[in-house]
């Protein structure tokens, strides 16, 4: 029991995360790990010391290097024993320390840490693969898995099962060889009615050292490397080396009092660097803590460029949540039409099955009346359900036929339509568009004739007034022909009655004029009908 006694230890001495990129460290495949109590400390050493990046079991090495170094501790054991009971004899007669004499450690953690686990015992590691987080299951359950998975060959007194939450994994500690032989054969565990993969290896010794040794080639394999892998510092051996996943780094195990400074491969020198494993904390505060959240400052707020990024995020929140919606709709519509469609498909399927019925039992009672009943096997229901089955998928696809001719000839229905409405506007276009050039032609002719017209007969008037005033001043003198010309008026405008009388014979402009006026207004009327008929 003195193994299992509480040893708490002042955080302070706890190493913080370093951030030597020589140091090589080595993660897990979790972003996080969980600080654990100090008595465990190496515990948590060794565990992540023995973990594989590529999931596979450990060699039979380590097992063997396991079993050496514990029957070496039992011999040391025993000696440190038997010379501690000697020197217990020889102090017995001095007079025991005052209660003010000892030295008290004042505790500094709230939190009582776990007590670490026996240092002589055998550590198994048993690593889930993904999919599983160890931290959800109880520990009985773990137990009681493990113990199923050994056969019942051992009950819970014989090991102790501790569940490590930051790696994933679980410790099993057992002071027994035989035990340990199984723990270290499961590949897997019965949970909860379900069956999950495992990793189990052997994790090795408290007082093992490790290093790290880069630029060697990824892919080297565990025997490659011990074979062309040598050290030079007396009293130091090389155990077990193995590749850091993909990487170009190696992790070997060393036995001995002293970290080699610098090993060989295949003759080449490469230093040799302390393993060590990260581990999660604060560093301003120098305590153990998860990453701080830091909220958005003031101005940040306040900048216009977050406050749109803001806007944006919002604005697309909304847009994903209106199709979400949409796709809700849509998904509801389609299930409502496959339920119509499963239903009338059903009642479809229970008619043809009740006139199977019916045409089975009409032939059923034939083959009974008829005289070679007894000797006759008729397989008529299988004939008429396969009739029925072919007849059914004809008329489907006739259906489907007539379907898709009806859909055809409605289309060319539409397409004739709509080009014969194209062909007569085009046509009714091309119509309004000569007609408006020939009114517009005839109209400006129409309007030159008129205008000439109007010059014209000004002229003529003129001219006819010119010749009436030099006339009149010519046969002043004579009475006679002053009488001839007494049908003619006194104005210089004015036309004489027989002149007015026939025009056309005289050739007067002004019948020209109201011939011309005549035939353009009514040729005007026309065109503005035909106009009006066609709009």
């Amino acid at each position: 029991m003195d193994a299992l006694q509480e040893t708490p230890r002042s955080p302070q001495e706890q190493p913080l995360v370093h951030t030597d990129e020589e140091s090589a460290t080595e993660t897990t495949q979790m972003d996080v790990q969980t600080w654990l109590p100090q008595g465990s400390s190496e515990e948590v050493d060794n565990v992540s010391a023995g973990e594989r990046h590529d999931g596979a079991a450990w060699t039979e090495d380590g097992w063997h290097t396991v079993l050496t170094r514990r029957q070496k501790k039992n011999q040391k054991k025993n000696q440190k024993n038997a010379s501690e009971a000697v020197e217990c004899n020889a102090s017995s007669s001095s007079p025991p320390k005052q209660g003010s004499q000892v030295k008290r450690r004042r505790r500094t953690r709230s939190r009582r840490p776990l007590p670490p686990l026996p240092k002589d015992d055998i550590k198994i590691i048993l690593r889930p693969h993904k999919g599983l987080a160890v931290k959800d299951i109880l520990g009985y359950e773990l137990s009681t898995a493990v113990i199923d998975a050994c056969h019942r060959h051992f009950d819970g007194g014989s090991f102790m099962l501790r569940v490590h939450p930051g790696s994933n994994i679980i410790i099993v500690s057992t002071p027994h060889e035989h035990v340990a032989k199984e723990l270290r054969e499961i590949t897997h565990l019965n949970i909860r009615g379900r069956v999950h993969s495992f990793n189990s290896y052997v994790a090795d010794p408290e007082d093992v050292l490790r290093g790290i040794v880069h630029g060697i080639p990824s892919g080297t394999s565990q025997a490659e490397l011990m074979a062309n892998l040598r050290v030079r510092t007396q009293g130091v051996k090389i155990e077990r080396a193995r590749m850091l996943g993909s990487t170009k780094t190696a992790i070997i195990t060393f036995t001995g009092s002293t970290l080699p400074r610098c090993v060989y491969f295949m003759g080449a020198e490469a230093i040799c660097y302390p393993h060590k494993p990260t581990r999660q904390a604060c560093k301003p505060a120098n305590t153990v803590s998860w990453t701080r959240i830091v909220s958005p400052s003031a101005p940040l707020i306040e900048n216009p460029e977050y406050q749109k990024m803001v806007a944006e995020n919002k604005q697309l929140a909304l847009e994903n949540e209106k199709l979400r919606c949409q796709i809700k709709e849509e998904r509801r519509e389609f299930h409502k039409i496959i339920s119509s469609l499963e239903t009338k498909l059903e009642a479809r399927l229970n008619a043809l099955e009740a006139n199977n019925n019916a045409t089975h039992a009409i032939s059923r009672a034939t083959v009974a009346h008829s005289l070679e009943g007894g000797t006759a096997k008729v397989d008529i229901p299988q004939r008429f359900s396969e009739e029925a089955h072919v007849s059914q998928l004809q008329m489907g696809e006739q259906l489907q036929s007539l379907r898709n001719l009806m859909r055809e000839l409605q289309s060319q229905q539409q397409r004739a339509a709509s080009e014969l409405r194209e062909q007569m506007m085009q046509q009714m276009h091309q119509m309004f568009s000569e007609y408006r050039k020939e009114f517009a032609a005839e109209t400006e002719q129409q309007r030159r004739y008129v205008n000439d017209s109007v010059v014209g007969i000004q002229r003529a008037i003129n001219k006819r007034g010119e010749e009436v005033e030099s006339g009149r001043e010519g046969k002043l003198s004579s009475s006679g022909e002053m009488a001839a010309d007494t049908n003619v008026s006194s104005g210089p405008w004015l036309l004489s009655a027989t002149e007015f009388q026939n025009p056309l014979e005289r050739g007067s402009p002004c019948a020209w004029f109201r011939r011309t006026a005549s035939a353009t207004l009514s040729h005007a009327s026309e065109l503005s009908v035909l106009c009006d008929d066609l709009a």
